[in-house]
């Protein structure tokens, strides 16, 4: 009734991104300003994690227990350099926008030659060392056949030490998060075939973000970023191959920054997210598998300038759609077709930009050689269109992916 597992995990990466990017734009003079930096991350990790899980009864209760913890260990070594033009000696230059909107190479689409400059403006030059140690227990609770309650809490420590090597000794900053987030869970069986379930949890994220480059600007005075997690749901086999789930959720985020009004003091600012998802599965026919999904977002934020009080969240589309089929054309070979339409949304917190709306056509086709190997291509963006998924700010807008192919070569031994 007991068992347990041990997992041990190292890796190393170097990583290295480019990016030209429009930082402004006049329209009086139809000029777009050009910026643009070149960031280097060399990192290491390793994790201990293991976890035991056991099956018992305590009088008329079933229980499956599960108990655990994590160690992580990161150390990332980073830099970034601006873009010099050699025109001006500065990281950022306006172009004529009737050169085209495309540069590559230092040629723009009309044929305009320019200077693209060099990467020699250090901008960043930091080291950082993330340790992490977690421990959780959940009990999952058989109160009889219909009912299930689910108990359960997560207690992180996160440490981080960031070192600004521009500023040697006087440059490192650190921080120590400590975190206990529950998880609460009841579902209900009425009858066969259908689940309702309602739960609650919450969670946090540092403020180092994922990058762990810096905790200047005064974050490493500030609470970690935390959600609250309010879900309730359902899940219906309408017949045996089909089943039917809708899911009504609520995300409550809270951040404290510094008063902009009052750079002295700290503001904590929320933002509420409500979301509705359903999503309808299962296989149509012996060779057809089908599923349809739809997702409905709502969220406000709340922000200390009165003229953005209430606003959308940026990035948040309304409505969602996903349609997917699979179709096993031979014992072999099966072939696949969907789409994926997003409302529009918008850029900024100010809800003054928008990006459009879009409609993405995907296919996939796999072929089975044997039990133990297959091929297997995914194409995306199967008719070419522009569109704009995401956005990091005003005038840095996301362009979705051209065409592009995935093939996959599996092999089982």
């Amino acid at each position: 009734n007991w068992k347990g597992r041990l997992n041990a995990f190292y890796g190393t990466y170097d990583k290295v991104y480019s990016n030209y990017f429009a930082s402004d734009f006049n329209p009086a003079n139809g000029e777009v300003e050009l910026d643009g930096y070149i960031d280097t991350t060399d990192r290491q990790t390793f994790s201990l994690s293991g976890d035991l899980i056991g099956e018992f009864d305590t009088g008329s209760f079933g229980h499956k227990l599960l108990a655990g913890g994590e160690f992580i260990r990161t150390s990332s070594d980073q830099d970034r350099f601006n873009n010099v033009f050699a025109s001006n000696g500065d990281d950022q230059q306006f172009f004529d926008i009737s050169n085209g909107f495309t540069l590559r190479n230092g040629v723009f689409d009309n044929g305009t030659i320019t200077d693209t400059g060099t990467f020699t403006d250090l901008n960043d030059d930091t080291e950082s060392t993330v340790t992490v140690f977690s421990f959780y227990l959940q009990d999952e609770i058989k109160v009889n056949d219909k009912l299930d309650l689910i108990l359960g809490a997560r207690f992180d420590s996160f440490d981080i030490e960031v070192v600004d090597n521009e500023l040697g000794g006087n440059g490192t900053l650190s921080r120590t998060d400590n975190e206990v987030t529950p998880r609460l869970g009841l579902v209900y069986k009425p009858v066969e075939g259908l689940s309702l379930y309602g739960s609650y949890s919450e969670t946090f994220a540092p403020r180092s973000g994922e990058q762990f480059s810096d905790l200047g600007g005064g974050d490493d005075a500030l609470d970690p970023n935390t959600s609250k997690n309010f879900e309730v749901g359902l899940k219906w086999d309408i017949v045996e191959d089909i089943a039917f789930t809708l899911a009504g959720f609520r995300i409550e985020q809270s951040t404290t920054q510094v008063d902009t009004t009052n750079p002295g003091s700290l503001v904590e600012l929320e933002a509420e997210t409500f979301g509705i998802e359903a999503q309808l599965k299962g296989k149509v026919t012996e060779n057809w598998y089908m599923s349809l999904g739809y997702t409905y977002l709502d969220g406000d934020q709340v922000s200390q300038n009165a003229a953005l009080d209430g606003n959308r969240l940026r990035e948040l589309p309304e409505n969602a759609v996903s349609f997917w089929n699979n179709f096993q054309v031979t014992e072999k070979l099966s072939m696949g077709l969907g789409m994926i339409y997003q409302d529009e949304s918008f850029v900024d917190n100010a809800n003054s930009i928008t990006l459009p709306s879009y409609v993405r056509f995907d296919a996939s086709a796999r072929y089975d050689f044997n039990e133990k190997y297959s091929l297997q291509v995914n194409v995306e963006n199967l008719l070419d269109r522009d569109y704009f998924p995401s956005s990091h700010n005003d005038d840095n807008i996301g362009v979705g992916a051209p065409l592009n192919a995935r093939f996959t070569f599996v092999g089982r031994f």
